[in-house]
């Protein structure tokens, strides 16, 4: 009889995310999110590209918004970088952004990224969260 797997199943999953953003109130807003949702939350959060790339080399995140201007490392480059970690290639990254779809290279970022523009709404944020908790925790199937 095999214990383990009963109980690993009884424990919560937690959701693992990252925003790097060099914007205090868009990092603002995710801790408001993540304090508001009803299941396990862990947030890291980077204020430029290379912060982000430090804290995505020492960690697994299911899911990871990235602004596309920030200082040192802009977005683009930090998406590249991301998709190239070995715990990170198959993270969900959504790019988050002030400028007009028309002014997005979307040629310089991978095709399953997901484009958000500011003002970000809330309620699309906490469903992208809660999707990929529900995968995660084995409720939906991807």
């Amino acid at each position: 009889r095999n214990n383990q797997g009963s109980v690993a199943s009884t424990q919560p999953k937690v959701l693992n995310m990252m925003v790097i953003d060099d914007d205090e109130i868009m990092q603002k807003i995710f801790i408001a999110l993540v304090n508001s949702n009803d299941y396990p939350t862990e947030l890291v959060s980077a204020y430029d590209g290379y912060e982000g790339l430090i804290k995505a080399g020492q960690g697994c995140f299911d899911i990871i918004f990235v602004d596309l201007h920030m200082p040192r490392l802009d977005g683009y480059a930090a998406v590249s970088a991301l998709r190239e970690f070995e715990n990170t290639k198959s993270s969900t990254i959504l790019v988050i952004t002030g400028d007009r779809l028309d002014e997005i290279d979307r040629d310089r970022l991978p095709p399953d990224v997901v484009l958000l523009t500011k003002p970000l709404n809330p309620d699309v944020v906490k469903r992208f969260m809660q999707y990929e908790y529900a995968i995660k925790s084995g409720m939906v199937k991807n």
